[in-house]
């Protein structure tokens, strides 16, 4: 399709982080027209394990830093139109066990983006967010490890029960999950 691109990380809980990740956009590329958001996931546990300062933790990496990343891009964004994809996760459509913040903040995602969508469509740009279930990563592996010491059963059965709900019997691939966001990131989601 002879798009460039050039992948940039930033710690998005840093307002100066992310302003120099868009500084850096205008420089290469004269504009944003994409905008991929996606957190590592807030710790692992229950309502009891957390105190305030655990949710104010939780609160700030999931949802004021993708409004921040949203600040930071719109702008550029309104003049030529794009495309937003937030990663949140399965826990948006049904709680997962052990994940409170998850189950709390990635929900929140979803409707700020079906809030925003309204709003943005009307300047070209289109928002989505994709709610992937297990993924084969090392966040996958440390929930079922932590799921099964818990349970105190050996990680395979954790991952077993969880597979066998799966349509697929299996966790997704990575290339996957990038392949879903660079569609919906892409003219042809139009």
């Amino acid at each position: 399709m002879g798009a460039e691109v050039e992948p940039r990380s930033a710690d998005i809980t840093r307002a100066e982080d992310v302003q120099a990740l868009f500084s850096q956009a205008v420089d290469r590329f004269g504009g944003l027209e994409v905008l991929v958001n996606n957190t590592c996931g807030p710790h692992i546990g229950t309502f009891d394990s957390f105190g305030d300062e655990d949710w104010q933790a939780a609160f700030e990496l999931v949802l004021p830093s993708l409004i921040r990343a949203l600040r930071g891009a719109l702008p550029l964004m309104r003049q030529r139109g794009g495309y937003i994809v937030n990663i949140a996760s399965s826990s948006i459509k049904q709680p997962i066990e052990n994940l409170i913040f998850s189950n709390t903040f990635r929900a929140g995602i979803l409707g700020f983006a079906k809030s925003l969508s309204v709003e943005l469509v009307p300047d070209g740009i289109l928002i989505n967010t994709l709610g992937p279930g297990r993924i084969s990563t090392a966040r996958s592996q440390s929930i079922d490890e932590r799921n099964a010491e818990a349970a105190r059963v050996p990680v395979e059965e954790v991952r077993g029960r969880v597979e066998f709900q799966i349509p697929l019997g299996r966790y997704g691939a990575p290339e996957e999950l990038a392949r879903v966001a660079a569609f919906l990131a892409s003219p042809a989601n139009t």
